[in-house]
């Protein structure tokens, strides 16, 4: 039996567990940080299948990393399992977790024989909190020559375009005041974050294809008769290049800056860049390393730029910052999006 058989079947052996731990962290969705019953969940299954993994690795609570393997290339295959605010796993990252759990898993089989080192690194936080590049700045990927995860989607793709991201808060600050007798000794924080807002909508007309800004107030006043004294704002800025990004980001902090000029407020802003693209060469070389296996690839695989891709960006593709990107600023990596999608 080939090599690649025999991993084939060792995800198949596996294919109870996986699905039964891909379960149990969609039923306990925890937030950027936050992963404990996921970590423990995925560290105790390594252990349970003759893995050593190191709990809390790289300075973080809910990290983890187990290898296999002595000699030759290291191969970094990744698990993502934070969840969204309030709406848990819609990304995903149950299924995220489950797969790369079962390819690390499959992979160590073979990782002596095959003359390689197999790397599964559990990775926290890719809703908002850039964990991996945490993880990144602490050494998980130094020594690492290509990185891969799988992602769910409606259709199987070798690699996907990403976007650069930056994020954003916001906070501005004016005076309170009772908003029916004395409004005029008030200055409306709300006012000025509103007004930075329509900015940027007005901004948007005029930005390229693939960026996009998007944001949302996350304090706006305690009461109506009260003239609000702080307001804040969390924004995400894309752009398709680290060089775009910080033109357009520059762009929205004027935006914003703007309206607090304009409510006479103060404005206080804390900048968290959080990923960015690598050069696409690299992306397809590795997956077509990938993409020929029949048993890889769904019933609906589609090449970049094929049919399709206007279902996820007019024009060019792109759909969201994986930050996965984080680890393809240092190394090629092979981002799969398998058909997870039932079709008649």
């Amino acid at each position: 039996m080939s090599p690649h058989a025999r991993a084939v079947a060792e995800v198949d052996r596996l294919a109870d567990l996986l699905i039964e731990v891909s379960h149990r962290i969609w039923d306990r969705p925890e937030l950027c940080f936050e992963e404990h019953h996921a970590h423990d969940l995925l560290c105790d299954t390594l252990e349970q299948q003759g893995l050593t993994p190191t709990r809390h690795a790289f300075g973080l609570e809910t990290a983890f990393v187990a290898e296999a393997g002595t000699t030759g290339p290291v191969i970094a295959i990744c698990c993502e399992y934070d969840a969204l605010p309030d709406i848990g796993h819609a990304c995903g990252h149950n299924v995220i977790a489950a797969a790369g759990l079962g390819a690390g898993l499959a992979a160590a089989r073979l990782a002596e024989e095959m003359g390689g080192r197999v790397r599964i690194l559990g990775c926290p936080a890719e809703e908002g909190g850039g964990g991996k590049v945490f993880m990144i700045r602490a050494g998980a990927f130094d020594d690492v020559d290509a990185a891969m995860m799988i992602h769910p989607a409606d259709h199987d793709l070798p690699t996907m375009t990403t976007l650069a991201i930056h994020g954003l808060t916001v906070r501005y600050h004016g005076e309170a005041s009772h908003a029916a007798s004395a409004p005029e000794l008030g200055r409306n924080a709300l006012d000025a974050a509103v007004l930075g807002y329509m900015n940027v909508a007005a901004l948007r007309q005029h930005i390229a294809p693939h960026e996009r800004v998007h944001g949302i107030f996350t304090e706006a006043g305690e009461k109506p008769n009260i003239v609000p004294r702080t307001a804040a704002a969390s924004w995400s800025v894309r752009s398709g290049t680290v060089e775009g990004l910080a033109v357009l980001k520059e762009r929205v902090v004027q935006c914003l800056h703007a309206g607090a000029e304009a409510g006479r407020q103060h404005r206080h802003g804390r900048r968290q860049p959080r990923g960015a693209q690598h050069p696409p060469h690299a992306r397809r070389r590795a997956a077509r390393r990938v993409h020929p296996h029949p048993r890889v690839r769904g019933p609906r695989s589609l090449r970049s730029g094929g049919p399709g891709r206007a279902r996820r960006c007019p024009g060019d593709g792109r759909h969201g910052a994986r930050l996965l990107g984080g680890s393809a600023r240092l190394h090629p990596r092979c981002h799969r999006g398998p058909d997870l999608v039932s079709r008649p």
